[in-house]
């Protein structure tokens, strides 16, 4: 809440200059709060970055469960908050193993005894960790600022694409040191595989750090290469967090660094540049030398800011209040920290797969996508903000299809197949972009790919598990599969969406084959509970359980499932039948026939009384405590991604106030301006591309689908930018009399002609216009809600938007 007040004063500072003879401009960048989410289950980090960058220069508080920062890591009844270090590597609101590979090739700057390990934070003392105030903590896009309290040190951080750079302004002492930790993986200290620093000098220190994946298994090697502005006293080196003097160099797999000792008079600056890369030492050192020449912090820090302001500047907003600004940039901002630039300055990369490095020189290539959360929001807006960097997301999947034989069916977190989640989703999001036009790469050999996914059965992590069953049967099997509910509903899904690139491309028996399993969500939904239930080989359904009868865990060969069905219970993985959620969270699922779904439960008014229900019911959910149960109305969960489509489903429906009324409630309750501002985990953009989109007044329900379907905009006015890639164009929403109350759309017009539709196509967004909106207090009924009016399912037919 702190840095909510800070940032008002601000921005009140702002608007008393501009009431004085010289007007200053408030630039989207001012409105950015990193903080936000760095509380709770946000797992966001607050420190320098640029967009898609290779690095995240950050604060580590080393919290459990966050290894990177958190805003309130002290347990209760304790007042103070430490830092143990400024990392280089890290990620946006992911789960917990998947942080456990990041926020790595850590720096603490001290003053005093020499410690070379962290301390706890129950005892700070016994280490090198300090303590620090929120009320001395700020950043911005591209800079983060904190006093070290224990050392009255000033540590601030900024950022290149590849380099990180510190600036600690030290008190006057004979006994400063900066310490360089390299294996401070805290959560699993057995995926420390290896680590090597040498310092080189009087002012360089290089090395490198290998963490097993926690999921794959695999390793992954960061390399650094550091230069400091100011030649060292002293030195040495650490390992098994033993210090040994005038040592430069140290090896193994636990407690390994160095560390660099100064005098300093009050306010002396020492700066650090330390360049990144994926590749080997040499990589890190030519990275540094590509981006940072010379010592000027603030010039790096200004143009991190001016790169910052070009990107959010693609979508500018008016109107409406400041808080809602903040939380519209800050979404902006974290929907484009991600996927992660993975080749260096070069262009060349590492290939895991073939395990050697490759150089490209026509596209950056990118790792840690997300892709069971971002293909849903975060990939359909780079369509229209970023689609030159959507191709060459593209194009990295296609060399890992070259590479490894397989497009991969999730992407996350390094370069190479992970198990993590479930689906086929780079499928889908290539297939998204492909029915929007975006088509520079190669389409043959991604549709191979793609029909290979989707037609041929391989290693688990590497294609589709259980897709002979649903081939065979036409769902997943669930004894065989975990999760086997959600894996049958998201493969129909990404089915759908490639029977229309088969049918584009003339492969008619494709198309055929596909659209006939698109159908296989109604094969696991259940007339008798209304609930999609799991499902044996046998036919059978599993038996629900009994008056107060928890389910139990029983194996199956190589599967362990729950033995009976309950409509709210979670569970965790791998025994569950829905991907983190219950059968009521799974009920909306088949996105791409809404249509259909609204027929099997009975018509429009029925569907709207299933999806109120989703929204009134208890928001108790059975079983084990499931951390991404959060933000929840209802059983509707705006803290996880399987709910997110859902308060779009009225537009479907007939009932297009209630899609406005809802999404514009989420907009302002669950969703705020201060560290506490993301109702769940960030999961690398999706959670702040959902506010993106709903503040626009417009949402994608169905990747694959040319289409967005209508709510109610946030804004006065937002005009798109769209660049070059789509002829310089713009677009612009404007919502007249749009306040907290007026949230209802009462008309509407598209460049002018009566607008009583709730989609409107990619193709008429991008192709420049505006679309203008007359807003109320009441709901027009009326408006967007015949039949011919909503958006098309694979029921309907998809013609309108061919």
């Amino acid at each position: 809440m702190k840095h909510l007040l800070i940032f008002k004063s601000i921005l009140f500072s702002y608007l008393l200059i501009s009431c004085s003879s010289e007007e200053v401009v408030v630039k989207p960048a001012d409105y950015v709060n990193p903080f936000v989410g760095t509380a709770a289950y946000g797992h966001t980090f607050p420190g320098a970055a640029l967009p898609f960058g290779m690095v995240q220069v950050s604060p580590s508080t080393g919290a459990i469960r966050d290894k990177g920062y958190s805003y309130s890591s002290v347990p209760h009844g304790r007042d103070s908050e430490t830092i143990i270090g400024f990392t280089h590597t890290n990620v946006s609101g992911t789960g917990i193993g998947h942080v456990a590979k990041y926020a790595n090739i850590s720096l603490m700057p001290t003053v005093g005894a020499l410690h070379v390990v962290p301390g706890s934070q129950d005892d700070p003392d016994n280490g090198y960790r300090s303590r620090y105030s929120h009320d001395q903590e700020a950043a911005s896009p591209g800079y983060y600022m904190v006093m070290l309290q224990d050392y009255n040190i000033k540590a601030e951080l900024t950022a290149t694409e590849r380099v990180g750079l510190h600036r600690y302004t030290f008190p006057e002492t004979g006994n400063g040191h900066i310490i360089i930790d390299i294996t401070r993986e805290r959560l699993w200290p057995e995926l420390n595989e290896d680590a090597f620093i040498e310092i080189i000098g009087d002012n360089q220190i290089r090395g490198y750090t290998t963490v097993i994946g926690h999921h794959s298994r695999e390793p992954l090697t960061w390399y650094f290469f550091a230069e400091f502005n100011k030649p060292f006293d002293s030195y040495g080196a650490f390992s098994e967090s033993r210090i040994i003097e005038k040592q430069r160099k140290a090896g193994g797999n636990s407690g390994v660094g160095a560390y660099v000792s100064y005098s300093t008079h009050d306010n002396e600056e020492i700066i650090v540049k330390t360049g990144i890369s994926f590749t080997g030492i040499e990589g890190a050192r030519n990275n540094l030398r590509a981006e940072a020449e010379g010592w000027d912090f603030d010039r790096v820090k200004e143009n991190a800011e001016d790169i910052w302001n070009e990107s959010l500047g693609k979508i500018r907003v008016s109107g409406g209040t400041g808080i809602n600004k903040t939380k519209f940039y800050t979404s902006l901002y974290r929907s484009m920290l991600f996927p992660r630039t993975f080749s260096d300055f070069d262009g060349a990369y590492y290939s895991h797969f073939l395990d050697k490095i490759i150089c490209e020189k026509d596209y950056r290539y990118y790792v840690d996508f997300s892709l069971w959360d971002t293909y849903r929001t975060t990939h359909p807006l780079f369509t229209i903000i970023e689609p030159e960097r959507q191709t060459e997301m593209i194009r990295t999947f296609l060399a890992m299809y070259e590479q490894g034989g397989r497009i991969p069916s999730q992407v996350s977190y390094r370069n190479f197949y992970s198990p993590i989640m479930i689906g086929d989703h780079a499928s889908t999001t290539i297939i998204d972009s492909y029915m929007k036009g975006l088509r520079d790469f190669d389409v043959t050999k991604a549709y191979e790919g793609m029909r290979k996914n989707a037609f041929e059965p391989g290693i688990p992590d590497r294609s589709r598990p259980g897709l002979e069953a649903y081939k065979k049967l036409g769902y997943v099997t669930a004894e065989d599969i975990r999760e086997s509910v959600s894996k049958t509903l998201e493969y129909g899904h990404t089915d759908w969406a490639l029977a229309q690139v088969a049918l584009d491309l003339g492969k008619t028996g494709d198309y055929e084959e596909l659209m006939k399993r698109a159908h296989n969500y109604q094969n696991l939904y259940d007339q008798s509970s209304g609930f999609y239930r799991p499902r044996f080989s046998d036919g059978t359904w599993l038996p629900a359980c009994g008056s107060g009868e928890n389910p139990e865990i029983v194996r199956f060969e190589t599967n362990t499932y729950y033995n009976c069905w309950d409509k709210w219970w979670i569970g965790v993985s791998p025994h569950r039948h829905y991907t983190e959620g219950n059968a009521w969270q799974n009920l909306f699922y088949p996105k791409h026939d809404i249509q259909g779904l609204i027929n099997l439960m009975g018509g429009r008014k029925k569907f709207i009384e299933r999806l109120d229900g989703l929204f009134y019911a208890s928001s108790s959910n059975e079983g084990p405590w499931y951390v991404g149960v959060t933000g929840a109305i209802g059983q509707y969960v705006q803290g996880n991604q399987p709910s997110h489509h859902k308060a779009y489903l009225y537009n479907y429906a007939g009932a297009p106030w209630k899609t406005q009324e809802r999404t514009r409630g989420i907009k302002e309750t669950l969703y705020g301006a201060d560290e506490w501002g993301l109702p769940g985990n960030e999961d690398m953009g999706q959670m702040s591309a959902w506010y993106v989109f709903s503040a626009l007044g417009f949402y994608p329900v169905t990747p694959g689908q040319p289409v967005y379907t209508i709510t109610s905009p946030l804004f006065e006015k937002a005009v798109i930018s769209l660049d070059e890639y789509y002829g310089n164009r713009t677009f612009t929403i404007t919502a007249r009399n749009a306040s907290g109350d007026n949230k209802y759309i009462q008309n509407a017009k598209l460049n002018g002609r009566p607008f009583n539709r709730t989609w409107i196509t990619h193709e008429e967004i991008v192709s420049g216009g505006i679309l203008e909106f007359e807003m109320g207090p009441d709901p027009n009924k009326d408006w967007g809600s015949s039949p011919d009016a909503a958006p098309a399912s694979m029921t309907t037919g998809n013609n309108k938007y061919r």
